[in-house]
């Protein structure tokens, strides 16, 4: 069995780390609604708003050879905008993270780095919903949008 709390850990921990490998400081944000803050002061990356960056940063396996789609309620995506209010940051300085691996190999990660300003096009009548092809389509016509 998989533990999906040090999974998510793990994909936070790689994340971050993929950042400060191409020269953009980024560092753990453990609070409630956050896992990380980026300084990219040139937007090399983060194209939407102002360093620093605030990220959630979520991660879907899959057991086999294909990825799974990702699910994430409304509600929390407000909820975190309504932190991110009571502490004076920003919507603009707001990203999603979505991770996908496949055959239970961490190794394999690929993220998506969503501006909040661009998550209604992957809202359903229920739920946002990323999937490995939603973000790659979705990346053809939003240039903020970008692939780690």
């Amino acid at each position: 069995m998989i533990d999906s709390r040090l999974t998510g850990e793990t994909a936070e921990d790689i994340y971050l780390g993929l950042l400060n490998l191409r020269g953009v400081f980024a560092g753990s944000f453990d609070t409630h609604s956050f896992d990380g803050i980026i300084f990219d002061t040139h937007n090399k990356y983060f194209k939407v708003g102002c360093s620093p960056f605030y990220v959630q940063i979520k991660c879907r396996g899959s057991a086999g050879d294909n990825y799974n789609t990702q699910g994430f309620p409304p509600e929390k995506i407000s909820a975190i905008r309504r932190v991110a209010q009571k502490l004076g940051i920003p919507e603009t300085s707001l990203y999603f993270v979505i991770g996908f691996y496949k055959n239970n190999d961490i190794r394999n990660v690929i993220y998506y780095t969503v501006p909040f300003s661009s998550l209604q096009v992957f809202k359903t009548s229920g739920q946002y919903r990323f999937s490995v092809k939603r973000c790659q389509d979705v990346m053809r016509d939003d240039d903020n949008i970008f692939c780690l």
